[in-house]
């Protein structure tokens, strides 16, 4: 059986190292149960969604795009943002709505 600690870590200090209406990057200084400290990166995104769509049983349909962190082009399921005021619900039919006419 393993040996772990259920004593929380306690936060030190937090820095936010990048931010944008999309994404944020943090560094956390934290002290842990054995009372070493560390830095922990923590990131956060907005709100969003991704939508699988099955034709039927054996058949999905993914959207073929460049992405500039893989450098290549790729194969991925349909997925975006939720605006504000948008339900997930809405911001999923909106992406589904977006990939029909794109085809």
């Amino acid at each position: 059986m393993q040996n772990f600690s259920e004593t929380p870590w306690q936060t030190l200090s937090t820095k936010t190292v990048y931010s944008n209406k999309w994404i944020s990057l943090r560094e956390d200084l934290v002290a842990l149960p054995d009372g070493r400290t560390t830095i922990y990166g923590v990131v956060t995104c907005s709100p969003c969604v991704g939508v699988l769509p099955f034709v039927d049983p054996q058949t999905v349909l993914l959207i073929k795009q460049y992405r500039y962190v893989a450098r290549r082009v790729t194969w991925e399921m349909p997925t975006g943002g939720v605006h504000a005021g948008e339900t997930i619900d809405a911001a999923a039919q909106r992406e589904l709505a977006g990939f029909a006419t794109d085809r």
